[in-house]
């Protein structure tokens, strides 16, 4: 097996078969990038499938709070290891569902949330206590038509 890496460049370039030689278009890259040996371990650690460093609930929330039905709730991905369940509830001037958890599921300091929506404005996401968070929306919630929220949970 040759060592490419003691190949200049342009060498390396000159003997490529493009559908052959796999190793040496890295190598090559490697080069191109000045990819050191850190970078280089970084970039193994991401592509063996190492854990992301947080949880995640994502879903999809579909329904008008005005109504008393609950909302369609359709769950995209939850590493979070517990049940998300949704209440309908008053915030102020607000209206929207409270999403549950078992307490301790959302700690303040390891909590990040977004929600995104198409049909309506104002939607917010806060956390309330590590067991609760609130999904609400001004107007007495009409605009809740469809929101795909995400919340983390950082290690």
């Amino acid at each position: 097996m040759n060592d490419y890496s003691k190949k200049t460049l342009l060498e390396l370039i000159n003997e490529i078969i493009w559908f052959d030689k796999p190793f040496r278009l890295k190598e090559i890259f490697k080069r191109l990038l000045g990819v050191t040996n850190d970078l280089q371990e970084q970039i193994d650690n991401l592509s063996s499938g190492s854990e992301p460093p947080y949880k995640v609930y994502s879903a999809r929330i579909r329904g008008l709070v005005g109504s008393a039905l609950p909302p369609t709730v359709n769950v995209l991905e939850n590493t979070l290891g517990v049940t998300v369940t949704y209440d309908l509830s008053f915030f102020g001037g607000d209206t929207g569902y409270l999403l549950k958890a078992t307490p301790g599921t959302f700690p303040q300091n390891k909590f990040w949330a977004t929600p995104s929506n198409d049909g309506g404005t104002g939607i917010k996401l806060a956390w309330l206590n590590d067991g609760q968070i609130i999904l609400s929306s001004p107007n007495g919630g009409n605009s809740i038509n469809e929101v795909y929220i995400e919340i983390r949970v950082y290690n």
